[in-house]
């Protein structure tokens, strides 16, 4: 601590500069030897570098960088002040805040537009000639004013107008200044659209592909865009395995609820109740199968299931959405499995147990378009029930008798538009399929080339049953060959992207933010569903109801149409 050395350094320094030694650090031998090799093989590399576009590039916000360059010119012109008087100190001005702003722009152009200032030099900062080479500048009579900047020659010389506006400054489309200030801009102007965004600019500014900078500018803010989300669209996918392979009638079927309904209890007085749809369709054939049910629980859902079964056979697979009453009822049915399994524990029953069983399959949950077979059912059973029920409230029996004769209805649309042969006055049906096979048929020979003459009453059954598969492979599944929505290809979202999840019940502003944790892609290969991590937990959705924010320009990949 009370060394001299350390507080106030050699003595020498103390003294006249005259009398300082010209080496104060006593190299050894070894060192000078080496230090005159160094000095040997020392190569001069020159290299072109431009100092203020890296200072550009290191900015997001037009208003930082210009402080920062008005900092430096200040320090700069108060190097070159000799009377420090006259040095400029206190906050920056306006026109200290100005001229950096023109610097920056003067700088930027001669890196973008070096070949125009060259030739534009040449004729003395006016243009006499047209360029002999392609430039983006060629329409615009561009020329330099006094101050080095290249502005344009537009047809309002002779307009009343401000000198800015008569003749505004170029901007590159590509250059980092010229984002920065359409950004600044966008949000002076508190967030205006593209059009507005535009005509602002060029009140001082002529960027070029001004329109397409404009629209960037917008679609890449982060707060318009949590305004007004865009969520992601994906190929429509293949259809599924139990959609175009015959089976028998609800072997595979998809159910949704629809309702409330006002009804009546039949023989007593009081208020109306309220009781909910069921509807059952089939994967294959769309036939559809009605049944009401009192109340939403589980216990209600598989009452209604047990009646389909013993009407219309056993059921192996169900598509449905994530209403908790499906929940329910799988935990349930899985449960009475297990508890079934754990009694019985021969081969035998456990094989048959297990071929008895009910698989379900959700969809992801606020994704109705995963569903659309049985939501465009609900919206048909809507139409008739409307039309006929009206304000009217029935009793339990009455509308259970309306439902039933919907459900007739909706088995008798035909599958297909009718052929233009004269001799085929039936349309293909669900009604074809429902009315011909037994609840345990087995598999029959080929009866469709036999003719009817040799053939029994059982079997005449059997041939137009195996009429309407030929009819149905022939007529109806052709028809789902092509793609009524979603025809393009997309880019797959990534693991790790910043998005906001969807939310009917409030604002697109106070969406929750998540970042996509896990993909799930389909059978071809695409991503149509995410696990998402939010601050309140880990949901699953489909990509429809998730909205990536622009962070990373998602439109810079062009899609392709199939």
């Amino acid at each position: 601590m009370e060394d001299s050395l350390w507080w106030h350094g050699p003595p020498y320094l103390r003294q006249n500069s005259d009398t300082w030694p010209e080496n104060c650090i006593k190299l050894t031998p070894l060192h000078q030897e080496a230090r005159k090799t160094e000095s040997k093989q020392v190569v001069s590399v020159v290299v072109a570098h431009h100092d203020t576009i890296d200072l550009i590039e290191q900015h997001s916000s037009l208003s930082h960088l210009q402080r920062k360059v008005a900092w430096l010119r200040r320090f700069a012109n108060n190097c070159r002040t000799k009377p420090p008087e006259r040095r400029n100190f206190g906050p920056l001005s306006h026109m200290e805040l100005e001229h950096a702003l023109m610097e920056l722009v003067r700088q930027t152009q001669q890196v973008y537009f070096s070949a125009e200032i060259e030739f534009l030099k040449k004729y003395k900062g006016t243009i006499r000639k047209a360029f002999s080479f392609k430039s983006p500048l060629k329409t615009l009579c561009p020329f330099l004013d006094s101050n080095g900047l290249l502005r344009i020659t537009g047809r309002l010389q002779h307009l009343d107008i401000p000198y800015d506006t008569k003749h505004p400054l170029v901007l590159p489309q590509k250059a980092h200044l010229t984002t920065l200030i359409v950004r600044a801009t966008h949000l002076r102007m508190l967030h205006a659209g593209p059009q507005l965004l535009l005509s602002t600019l060029r009140q001082r500014y002529w960027p070029v592909r001004g329109r397409d900078l404009a629209k960037k500018a917008v679609r890449e803010c982060i707060t318009c865009f949590r305004c007004r989300p865009r969520n992601v669209s994906q190929i429509m996918g293949p259809l599924p395995a139990v959609r175009v392979t015959p089976s028998r009638a609800f072997t595979h079927c998809g159910v949704d609820y629809c309702g409330p309904f006002s009804v009546s209890i039949p023989n007593r007085r009081g208020p109306s109740v309220k009781i909910h749809v069921a509807i059952f369709v089939c994967m294959s054939s769309k036939a559809v199968h009605i049944d009401m049910v009192y109340n939403l629980t589980s216990d209600a859902f598989v009452n209604a299931l047990k009646r389909l079964v013993g009407r219309r056979g056993r059921v192996s697979d169900i598509y449905c959405d994530n209403a908790r009453t499906f929940v329910g009822a799988n935990c349930m049915l899985e449960e009475n499995r297990k508890q079934f399994d754990a009694m019985h524990r021969s081969r035998e029953l456990h094989s048959f147990c297990a071929e008895a069983g009910i698989t379900f399959h959700f969809n992801p949950a606020h994704s109705p378009h995963c569903g659309g077979l049985w939501e465009a059912s609900v919206k048909t059973f809507k139409y008739h029930l409307y039309r006929v029920m009206k304000d009217t409230v029935l009793n339990t029996d009455d509308f259970n008798t309306l439902i039933i004769q919907i459900e007739g209805i909706m088995n008798s649309r035909p599958l297909c538009p009718m052929s233009s042969d004269p001799g085929d006055v039936v349309a293909l049906t669900p009604g074809h399929l429902l009315v011909g096979e037994p609840l345990c048929s087995l598999p029959e020979p080929d009866l469709c080339n036999t003719p009817i003459n040799r053939l029994n009453s059982f079997q005449k059954m059997q041939r137009s049953l195996q009429h309407f598969w030929k009819a149905w492979s022939r007529d109806y599944v052709a028809q789902l060959q092509d793609r009524k929505k979603w025809p393009t290809v997309h880019p797959d979202i990534e693991v790790g992207t910043l998005v906001l999840l969807r939310d009917d019940n409030a604002p697109p502003m106070r969406w929750n933010l998540g970042r996509i944790e896990e993909v799930f892609p389909g059978k071809d290969g695409h991503v149509r569903v995410v696990q998402v991590r939010t601050a309140h937990g880990s949901y699953r959705r489909a990509i429809t109801e998730v909205c990536p924010l622009p962070i990373e320009d998602p439109s810079s990949q062009q899609p392709t149409t199939h």
